[in-house]
């Protein structure tokens, strides 16, 4: 997972570290109301080198970010593409991304299907 490093996120990275995620943290900046941390050109030479080495069969991107799109579209040439996860609503995706006509999963619309019951998540999945 590439994500910037924001102080104060430790216990949450710290999960996602138990859950088996490896991060790879990115330097972030001040970005209008939030910080960004600027991940894409990392993300995209990172699964290419994987798809080249072979490290997996399919992948699953998280995000609604237009600039994947040509990763989106060397996978699904590969057959190595298994669907888009958007974590904001479809009028909020790119439209790079919805119109290469892959599938896409908008999280705004399954969240009641896959929020915890509880204020206590399980420790691992």
């Amino acid at each position: 997972m590439f994500i910037g490093f924001v102080l104060g996120n430790e216990e949450m990275y710290k999960r996602f570290q138990e859950w088996g995620y490896t991060l790879v943290f990115k330097p972030t900046i001040p970005s209008g109301n939030g910080i960004k941390g600027n991940c894409d050109a990392e993300l995209v030479l990172q699964e290419t080198s994987d798809f080249y080495e072979n490290k997996f069969d399919n992948a699953v991107l998280v995000s609604s970010d237009g600039d994947f799109a040509c990763l989106v579209k060397f996978l699904i040439k590969k057959n190595r593409f298994g669907f888009l996860l958007s974590p904001r609503e479809s009028k909020k995706c790119s439209s790079l991304l919805k119109k290469i006509g892959t599938k896409i999963v908008f999280l705004p619309q399954i969240k009641e299907k896959i929020a915890y019951k509880n204020e206590n998540p399980p420790s691992k999945p």
